[in-house]
């Protein structure tokens, strides 16, 4: 389906001037004539013909390739009859309006008419109603649907960055992936259970983050996992660039300083929630 196709689908039109208005494809009757008369539109010499410039010309042999077939002959009958019908006013510019009743046309009005019938899972919705900043939304969005150039990540992309896939911030060996580097690594265990957070390496993620939020039972569930994740994957990076230790002190300060950020974005109300963890984190 193309632009102009989504187009028409979310707009209907009614004729006045029909200048405006092309008479076999667009929404002016439901389904538009490409579709309902296809046998006399397959005659059509101008496929993209206005109302106006159809009604316009007097001779069949200026719109259609002759001799028409019986079944378009019946159909160019019924479009003359629904023409007759229309009150055309050649003063007053044809009408064209949203399906979704507004009077204006708004861009986000079409974006949502155009992913009305798509959900997204809840733990990817959280990310965006997050207090974060963006930078750390547009990480947290990356890593769970799984984009962030982990070394499988760029093995799949086709990157050479030699034989060696496992993990930087453990010696296990183990591939270093999304699930690993972020929930299973020995590395992030030992962060995330500062803050009280531990993941069933056994369930799919979605299904892990619900059980994780469940236990956490708190809020602010979301802003913690990013900016725990987030401090990982930094930590992650200096050991690549700068060839450094992992160092899970390093992890604790940088992430007390994010929350400290987070505190001027929160609820009065959770202020203490972020007190706590900061003690928690720096004992």
């Amino acid at each position: 389906m193309g632009i102009i196709d989504i187009f028409r689908g979310a707009f209907t039109c009614k004729i006045k001037a029909g200048d405006s208005v092309l008479l076999w494809k667009d929404p002016w009757k439901d389904p538009p004539l490409c579709d309902s008369a296809a046998r006399l539109f397959s005659f059509a010499l101008q496929k993209d013909v206005s109302v106006s410039d159809f009604l316009n010309r007097h001779s069949l042999e200026e719109q259609f390739i002759l001799p028409l077939s019986l079944e378009a002959h019946t159909e160019l009958l019924a479009l003359e009859e629904e023409l007759n019908d229309i009150q055309m006013d050649g003063q007053i510019a044809d009408v064209w309006r949203p399906v979704w009743g507004a009077e204006q046309y708004k861009e986000k009005d079409f974006y949502l008419h155009c992913f009305r019938l798509c959900t997204a899972p809840q733990h990817v919705t959280a990310i965006w109603k997050s207090k974060c900043m963006m930078k750390h939304k547009v990480f947290a969005w990356l890593m769970l649907v799984d984009r962030i150039n982990t070394r499988e990540m760029l093995r799949r992309r086709n990157y050479n960055i030699g034989s060696d896939f496992s993990c930087l911030t453990c010696d296990t060996g183990i591939t270093e992936d999304r699930n690993h580097l972020f929930f299973m690594c020995g590395f992030g265990i030992r962060c995330w259970s500062k803050i009280g957070i531990s993941w069933n390496g056994n369930l799919q993620l979605e299904d892990m983050l619900v059980e994780a939020k469940t236990r956490w039972n708190k809020p602010l569930f979301t802003e913690v996992l990013i900016l725990g994740a987030w401090n990982i994957w930094k930590t992650r990076n200096r050991v690549f660039f700068d060839g450094e230790e992992p160092n899970i002190q390093t992890w604790q300060r940088q992430l007390s300083q994010d929350l400290a950020t987070l505190t001027c974005r929160v609820k009065d109300s959770h202020q203490g929630l972020i007190k706590d963890l900061l003690t928690r984190i720096s004992s």
